[in-house]
């Protein structure tokens, strides 16, 4: 109804749809092998994970979502969902920045076996963002390679130089030229090298010494963390007396994560799996966990122990004075 020269009179309207609008932001992937998640993703911020919102497709199978430990977005499936909520890190890709997923940056995303790097593009469709986590700083010489270690440039190329002395000493003599051909992007000639002459690129990694990372990982950890390490490395073994002892019995969820920590020290690459082998091992996560740690040389008892200690010695360094 509507009026007409004083008098309510039938009106006929008609109506259309010429947008929709969301709370929050929306935004479209574009650029990652995987089409599934070249797709429009919409704000939840009702359902948060690890501390921010979510944000998923249209079909509710993928979410967008920040991985605390890592200080990172990432991309992840909805079956692994009570992992990223239990503060794992499960997913398809994920950022090499602690940026806001909106902004330009290079993604690292699963293909196939390996994590490889992927330019993706995210267009803003609706909201506004609001940007609340700092730029890392981290010193421009050095990178972050597949399994999210990070390495100089020089040591990428003692690594390129180690896998051409392996399967090709004739080109030797042409690294020069090619290091200046790679220059600041000795992590992709690295990638490509390994590729090209089918060597294990996590394998060599841990052929070459990295004393430049050590003293920097050492400088960066609690004072206690660096001394017990400092301790290890001396000879000293601080969890002696837990020789003999076995691993107490724990929730599902703590050998979870003491699986993910095993992982993050030895070898950050298999995270990738760890959807996959809890779905496996689910009900036997203990004894998951020991099958880890034998796997790469680490004692079950000790390392509960010791991952123990540096969880108290870091909440004691997040307390406000």
């Amino acid at each position: 109804m509507e009026t007409r020269n004083g008098e309510w009179v039938m009106a006929v309207l008609e109506t259309s749809v010429i947008a929709s609008c969301t709370r929050g932001l929306k935004v479209h992937f574009s650029g990652f092998r995987k089409a599934e998640i070249n797709t429009q993703f919409t704000e939840r911020s009702e359902e948060e994970v690890q501390g921010k919102p979510t944000f998923w497709d249209a079909s509710g199978t993928y979410f967008i979502y920040w991985q605390q430990s890592h200080k990172r977005w990432a991309i992840c499936d909805n079956i692994s969902l009570s992992l990223a909520q239990s503060g794992l890190a499960p997913g398809w890709a994920y950022r090499k920045d602690s940026q806001h997923f909106t902004k330009a940056s290079s993604w690292m995303e699963v293909w196939g076996k390996d994590w490889v790097l992927t330019t993706a593009v995210c267009t803003l469709l609706e909201g506004q963002v609001k940007e609340d986590t700092p730029a890392p700083m981290v010193k421009d010489e050095v990178m972050e390679d597949s399994s999210g270690t990070q390495l100089s440039r020089q040591q990428y190329r003692t690594l390129v130089t180690k896998v051409y002395e392996m399967k090709n000493p004739s080109k030797l003599p042409a690294l020069e030229a090619i290091f200046g051909k790679y220059t600041e992007r000795e992590a992709e000639l690295f990638a490509q090298v390994c590729e090209k002459y089918g060597v294990d690129a996590d394998e060599i990694a841990t052929q070459v010494d990295h004393p430049a990372r050590e003293v920097d990982e050492a400088s960066a950890l609690p004072s206690g963390r660096a001394k017990q390490e400092k301790g290890e490395a001396e000879g000293e073994d601080a969890y002696a007396h837990l020789e003999n002892a076995e691993c107490p019995d724990l929730k599902a969820s703590e050998y979870a994560i003491l699986i993910q920590s095993v992982y993050e020290r030895y070898n950050p690459q298999k995270l990738k799996d760890m959807g996959r082998l809890l779905s496996k091992f689910k009900a036997k996560e203990r004894d998951l966990y020991l099958e880890v740690c034998k796997k790469y040389g680490t004692h079950p008892a000790k390392f509960h122990a010791r991952h123990e200690d540096e969880q108290a010695t870091e909440g004691q360094m997040a307390e406000p004075a």
